[in-house]
Protein backbone atom coordinates (compact mmCIF):
# COMPACT_ATOMS: atom_id res chain seq x y z
CA UNK A 1 0.00 0.00 0.00
CA UNK A 2 2.87 2.57 -1.04
CA UNK A 3 0.04 4.83 -2.52
CA UNK A 4 -2.12 5.74 0.39
CA UNK A 5 -1.04 9.26 1.64
CA UNK A 6 0.61 10.33 -1.69
CA UNK A 7 -0.18 12.40 -4.67
CA UNK A 8 0.44 11.70 -7.79
CA UNK A 9 -0.18 13.07 -11.40
CA UNK A 10 -2.63 13.59 -13.90
CA UNK A 11 -2.41 14.13 -17.31
CA UNK A 12 -5.19 16.53 -17.37
CA UNK A 13 -4.30 18.47 -14.47
CA UNK A 14 -2.44 20.77 -15.84
CA UNK A 15 -5.30 21.98 -19.02
CA UNK A 16 -7.20 22.03 -16.12
CA UNK A 17 -5.66 24.33 -13.73
CA UNK A 18 -4.84 26.77 -16.94
CA UNK A 19 -7.92 26.83 -18.70
CA UNK A 20 -6.49 24.85 -21.46
CA UNK A 21 -9.04 21.68 -21.06
CA UNK A 22 -11.34 21.27 -23.47
CA UNK A 23 -15.00 20.18 -22.44
CA UNK A 24 -18.02 19.26 -24.30
CA UNK A 25 -19.47 22.60 -23.98
CA UNK A 26 -16.22 23.91 -26.18
CA UNK A 27 -16.90 22.19 -29.04
CA UNK A 28 -19.42 23.98 -31.89
CA UNK A 29 -22.48 21.75 -32.84
CA UNK A 30 -23.73 23.78 -35.53
CA UNK A 31 -25.44 21.18 -37.77
CA UNK A 32 -26.56 18.63 -35.22
CA UNK A 33 -30.17 17.97 -34.16
CA UNK A 34 -30.82 17.94 -30.99
CA UNK A 35 -33.26 16.31 -28.13
CA UNK A 36 -33.90 16.47 -24.72
CA UNK A 37 -36.20 14.40 -22.82
CA UNK A 38 -38.57 16.27 -20.07
CA UNK A 39 -39.85 14.05 -17.04
CA UNK A 40 -41.86 14.91 -13.95
CA UNK A 41 -38.90 15.74 -11.14
CA UNK A 42 -40.33 13.43 -8.72
CA UNK A 43 -41.52 10.19 -10.45
CA UNK A 44 -38.62 9.91 -13.16
CA UNK A 45 -41.71 9.74 -15.42
CA UNK A 46 -42.05 11.12 -19.24
CA UNK A 47 -44.19 14.58 -18.73
CA UNK A 48 -45.92 14.09 -21.99
CA UNK A 49 -46.16 11.28 -24.50
CA UNK A 50 -45.41 11.92 -28.22
CA UNK A 51 -47.17 9.97 -30.52
CA UNK A 52 -44.98 11.37 -33.14
CA UNK A 53 -42.18 13.53 -34.59
CA UNK A 54 -41.98 15.52 -37.26
CA UNK A 55 -38.39 15.71 -38.73
CA UNK A 56 -39.64 17.95 -42.00
CA UNK A 57 -37.95 21.32 -40.89
CA UNK A 58 -34.67 19.67 -39.81
CA UNK A 59 -34.61 18.10 -42.87
CA UNK A 60 -34.90 21.35 -45.00
CA UNK A 61 -32.56 23.19 -42.54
Amino acid sequence: METIGKGYYRKESYEKVTGKAKYTNDFETRGILHAKMLEHGLLGMPAALGNSLSTSLSVSY
